[in-house]
């Protein structure tokens, strides 16, 4: 397994550098507040920096062994994952490659790793919805009915373990045997959401300072929440690799439902796109100076 998890890293990367090599983003922008640019860069590092602590709470709320330097290690070393098309890399990266350093099972950390993906969009969900309350026109306002009605499905989905008993019955079907994996509780998700919700108004905050920077103006609190119900409802497009396009389209709507000209939204939505990858080659070089400091992984024994 240990093979496929190099040969995960090696292919994000790869997706990664030819999406690139595809996009014309070459120019240099106007940075009207470079204080508030540095602001944006920050947060941004810092909500990179939570979403690997939210993902080791998550593990020890399951009673999963993770280090700090692994957690960051797994998150890190697989967050280009995300730009294979589908999401399955998302989920099962950061599992395989955790699996392979610490002996524990793949298909218990796989389970934790979807619940911390749904996590993220259940925290991300009503928070970005708050963005409609700062529409100019009320008729934006009617969508966050639908929004949230999306949020209450989410939450019917997370707390009835529909995943684990899914994959229990098509193990049945199979002929194989069932198997014992994690469920999420009402009180578990609510122990672990603080977590995931910083890293959202980390990413919102930080999001706010870039269109700060780039306008000139001082920061707003929805332009941030616009980011993170974009960047929620992309996620859910399973087909486009990273939601490449879905999430730049979303802010640019948004943006504009805030007031900004549409230049300037789709300015800011490119520009967005370059900001987080920034964040995420950050990310990516902390994972892999977390896996020197680790060494080699202990050799295997039978339990």
């Amino acid at each position: 397994m240990k093979r496929w998890t190099q040969l995960l890293v090696y292919a994000s990367v790869a997706f990664v550098l030819l999406w690139l090599a595809r996009q014309d983003m070459l120019a240099m922008p106007n940075i009207r507040d470079w204080p508030a640019l540095a602001g944006a860069v920050a947060f941004l590092g810092a909500g990179f920096a939570g979403s690997a602590s939210a993902w080791r709470r998550l593990l020890q709320l399951h009673g999963l062994d993770a280090s700090p330097a692994q957690s960051l290690a797994s998150v890190g070393l697989t967050i280009f994952g995300k730009y294979i098309p589908g999401k399955l890399w998302v989920v099962m990266g950061r599992a395989s490659y955790l699996a392979d350093l610490t002996r524990q099972p793949l298909s218990v950390l796989s389970m934790v790793s979807l619940h911390a993906q749904v996590i993220t969009l259940w925290v991300g969900l009503p928070l970005g919805s708050l963005v409609f309350i700062f529409a100019n026109d009320g008729t934006w306002r009617n969508l966050a009915l639908p929004t949230l009605g999306l949020w209450a499905l989410m939450s019917a989905f997370l707390f009835s373990d529909v995943l684990g008993r899914s994959l229990n019955w098509s193990l049945q079907r199979l002929g194989r045997p069932r198997m014992s994996l994690p469920s999420l509780s009402p009180r578990l998700v609510l122990r672990a959401a603080p977590w995931f919700l910083v890293v959202w108004l980390a990413w919102c905050i930080g999001f706010a300072l870039l269109v700060a920077a780039l306008s000139g103006e001082p920061p707003r609190l929805a332009d941030g929440l616009a980011f993170v119900l974009a960047a929620t409802l992309a996620v859910l497009a399973i087909i486009a690799p990273g939601g490449l396009g879905v999430r730049e389209g979303l802010l640019v709507l948004l943006l504009v439902m805030l007031g900004h000209p549409t230049p300037f939204a789709t300015t800011v939505s490119v520009i967005a796109r370059l900001w987080f990858l920034g964040g995420e080659i950050l990310l990516f070089a902390a994972g892999l100076a977390a896996q020197h400091g680790l060494g080699r992984p202990p050799p295997r024994h039978d339990r």
